[in-house]
């Protein structure tokens, strides 16, 4: 199983033994549905915040994903891929 990850600082912790560093994604690949979100809740107002900047083109922290091999899960990086759709990017 490869990690394709956006941060070799995330993957120093995990089992995976291949990092790979990717860059704009298609937002529509990045799976959210894996149980992998730490958090409670959305932050409404930062995902308001987040789009608006992504609108400007304002740079962002990278996200980080996993590849299971068929699959890219988001393990960070919720609300900006949140906002990414809010703001209709097509890659993040």
């Amino acid at each position: 199983m490869a990690c394709g990850i956006m941060s070799a600082k995330a993957c120093a912790e995990c089992e995976f033994k291949e990092i790979v560093m990717l860059k704009d994604l298609f937002v529509e690949d990045i799976r959210v549905n894996g149980d992998t979100q730490s958090r409670v809740s959305m932050d409404v107002q930062a995902v308001q915040d987040y789009a608006a900047s992504y609108e400007t083109s304002k740079a962002m922290p990278p996200i980080v994903v996993f590849h299971d091999g068929d699959e890219l899960w988001l393990a960070d990086g919720f609300h900006r891929v949140c906002a990414a759709r809010k703001a209709l990017m097509s890659k993040i």
